[in-house]
């Protein structure tokens, strides 16, 4: 079991991981049986990519007082833990390619 105090989480990790594990290794059969070779792939990187990298990377020191100030489990954990949630979906967004 996993179990998230701050915002009073629990959920059985075998109902993650194992569902997560056979999808990894279903892609990874797939790309070893495929027969083409996989070209390498340059993402362009832009003033766009730059912003959102200091938009998703820079609430990291607001993070790091909420983390240390503030009761345990408090308000400001809460508030933490749910920028660090975000920012773990939000970094693809750095690397997407785009035009601007």
């Amino acid at each position: 079991m996993f179990h998230g105090d701050t915002l009073n989480i629990h959920v059985s990790v075998s109902k993650i991981v194992i569902p997560l594990s056979i999808l990894t290794l279903v892609l990874a059969l797939v790309l070893v049986l495929k027969d083409r070779k996989i070209q390498d792939v340059h993402i362009p990187w832009s003033r766009k990519n730059t912003r959102l990298a200091w938009i998703i990377l820079g609430p990291l020191a607001l993070q790091a007082i909420l983390f240390s100030t503030g009761e345990p489990h408090g308000i400001t954990d809460q508030i933490g833990v749910v920028i660090a949630l975000v920012q773990c979906f939000a970094i693809p967004f750095i690397f997407s390619p785009s035009k601007a």
